[in-house]
């Protein structure tokens, strides 16, 4: 019995995979179990851990940011805006906003009762001056990073998508062009609210027009190459009227979504060299800060909590996947709202709910 077991023992012990003898109890193992050592490289193998880089940009200055006054110039020691107009963050919709008289809606006659005050804010604005020299400064960072032999195959942009607003189409071009990169649309990056008439918060009157964007060939006029717009109607994008503040929370949880499944199918492996690179998304600062925190897993509803994105700044983040760890699912926020690369003189800021800031430069 004993050279039996011997024998048994033996067998097992020169049958490790690992190709080493080790003092194991092999004899007492189950049919189809393996030593610990074997388990343990076979998991490493069969659950890699995998990586994806995100930069999430927010659009360069449109018509509607130029309009306030946060959004114009540093608040430290800088001129006021050559307008005047100082409304409300994302569009001019504060009380000092000026109104055109009236508009009617599509089809209605002007001496009716649907004619309807109208903001200074636009549906769907396009960029400033100042906005355009943002976005080539955005553009030149990107391609920077990417010919840098010193940046990390992972960091380096791959993929690029984009809002179907004008002002991110816009945005997108300058960095489309400085990659080499075709940009492809992805409606859901759109900013909160969709393209509607009137004004984003307060009261607003049920006859405003409806708006519905961009074609897809006047997509291509400002982005040419731009792929994804297939299923895009010839009258816009858009689905018409105001997005309801919930379905943006949802559509931040969709989007989110999307991000980690792009991490499952082309994320590098953590520990390997050889990698798909970062994605970059063109995207809005209202639509950025429910983005952020869905991939987070925060609430993007939750008003404790905000994240502010100057114009052309971005965030850098880690969407990291372990199915071995407590939590399969990880968000590194490698980089927020770094806006070094846009000069002083064109740095523009952010507001929401009556907060606004935007970065000075300590330059000497």
């Amino acid at each position: 019995l004993k050279t039996s077991f011997s024998r048994r023992l033996e067998i097992f012990v020169l049958g490790h995979s690992c190709g080493q003898r080790r003092p194991v109890i092999a004899g007492f193992r189950g049919k189809g179990q393996r030593c610990t050592c074997c388990a343990r490289a076979s998991r490493g193998s069969e659950h890699m851990v995998k990586v994806l880089y995100v930069y999430l940009v927010r659009h360069a200055e449109s018509e509607n940011n130029s309009r306030d006054l946060h959004d114009q110039r540093s608040s430290v020691g800088s001129a006021a805006s050559s307008s005047q107009d100082t409304g409300s963050a994302e569009g001019g919709d504060g009380p000092n906003a000026k109104r055109r008289k009236t508009t009617t809606p599509e089809g209605a006659d002007s001496g009716t009762s649907a004619a309807v005050p109208v903001c200074r804010r636009e549906p769907d604005p396009g960029l400033t001056s100042r906005g355009k020299a943002q976005a080539q400064a955005v553009a030149q960072l990107l391609q920077k990073i990417r010919d840098d032999p010193r940046t990390e195959p992972r960091l380096k942009p791959q993929r690029l998508y984009t809002s179907g607003f004008h002002r991110a189409l816009a945005t997108c071009q300058p960095v489309s062009e400085s990659l080499q990169l075709p940009a492809q649309l992805h409606s859901d990056l759109h900013e909160e609210g969709g393209v509607f008439e009137g004004p984003r918060r307060g009261n607003r009157h049920k006859n405003y027009p409806l708006r519905h964007g961009l074609s897809a060939e006047q997509m291509r006029e400002i982005l040419p190459g731009l792929t994804g717009t297939e299923q895009v109607p010839d009258r816009g994008w858009w689905v018409g009227g105001q997005e309801a503040e919930e379905d943006s929370f949802e559509r931040a949880q969709r989007c989110a979504e999307w991000l980690w499944k792009m991490a499952e199918e082309i994320g590098c492996s953590e520990a390997g060299t050889e990698s798909n690179g970062a994605v970059v998304c063109v995207s809005h600062g209202l639509f950025m800060d429910r983005l952020i925190k869905a991939i987070a897993g925060i609430s993007p509803g939750l008003g404790s909590a905000l994240f502010l994105t100057f114009n052309c700044a971005y965030w850098l983040v880690q969407l990291r996947l372990n199915p071995e760890a407590p939590n399969p699912r990880l968000a590194a926020l490698a980089a927020c709202n770094v806006v070094d690369h846009v000069p002083m003189a064109i740095r523009t800021g952010h507001s929401m709910c009556g907060i606004a800031h935007c970065q000075p430069s300590y330059d000497a």
